[in-house]
């Protein structure tokens, strides 16, 4: 799920101004009181960095760009030499850009921020994260919903080439209740956690219908299945995605087998062993 462009939009030094060079962060000549005050261009200890505009009691205040040494641009607006109010800036490490809210030399708000890979992030974000609501895309793959400290948290929807998942996240995990449709027409509806099918649900697919408990992504504890593919009916309990426990098969003819279940046989209370039909899972 984007995995490596979730790293990169939240991990990436120098997309804050926090690590900006010492000699553009001390006083220079000119201005006023020999201190930077005002509005001028300075470029100090370094050929290739550069910043042009407004300055207050030597540090940058107000409208600027600061052009990096290795082509990085920032153009936005300074507070006490921190990227702060609107801004835009522009790396050549993965060809980012982020146009939108800083605060104190952080992604603070609402922005845009870009990779020359093809995903975007249009959305909320707090200390230089995903945070709050924002819709991330690119290559196949969408997610519209809310975020935490970079990840995926709370409501949201997500679709790629194979499903599409509406519910509930937490930390980049399908978890609490939510609903999964396959591009195939096979569907969950029910509870996850950690990623994984667990809880009570609704499974559906091309063989049938189960609908009880689960765990870990299989069949576990009390459940019914009918199914399209045998035509059968079983109601009891399950594990580990077998009949396993007290419970009942009926078969498409009425005819019933009652009793303990183990591994997909059925001891009657006659003493016979009954084996099920073999269903496709």
């Amino acid at each position: 799920m984007g995995s490596d462009a979730d790293y990169i939009m939240d991990n990436m030094g120098g997309f804050d101004s926090d690590g900006l060079p010492n000699f553009m962060n001390g006083n220079g000549s000119g201005g006023k009181d020999n201190e930077n005050h005002g509005t001028h261009s300075s470029a100090r200890n370094s050929g290739a960095n550069e910043y042009a505009g407004g300055w207050k009691n030597g540090m940058r205040n107000g409208q600027g760009a600061l052009t990096f040494e290795n082509g990085d641009r920032y153009d936005g607006e300074w507070k006490d030499n921190e990227f702060h109010g609107q801004g835009t800036l522009i790396s050549n490490e993965y060809d980012q850009k982020y146009t939108g809210e800083w605060k104190d030399g952080k992604r603070n708000g609402h922005g845009t921020h870009s990779l020359g890979c093809g995903y975007t992030y249009v959305g909320e974000q707090k200390d230089g994260k995903r945070h709050g609501k924002g819709t991330f895309a690119g290559i196949g793959e969408a997610y519209e919903g809310e975020w935490k400290n970079g990840m995926r948290n709370g409501q949201g929807t997500y679709s790629d080439s194979k499903y599409t998942y509406v519910g509930e996240w937490k930390d980049n995990e399908f978890h609490g209740q939510g609903i999964k449709t396959w591009t195939n027409g096979d569907s969950y509806v029910g509870e996850w956690k950690d990623g994984k099918l667990s809880g009570q649900g609704t499974v559906t697919n091309a063989y049938g219908t189960y609908e009880g408990e689960l765990k870990d992504g299989q069949e576990h504890g009390q459940g019914t299945w009918q199914s399209t593919f045998t035509f059968v009916t079983y109601e009891g309990e399950w594990k580990d995605g077998h009949y396993n426990g007290q419970g009942t098969l009926t078969l498409k003819n009425g005819e019933r087998y009652e009793g303990e279940w183990q591994g997909g046989t059925c001891t009657l209370e006659s003493g016979i062993k009954y084996v099920a039909p073999l269903e496709p899972w």
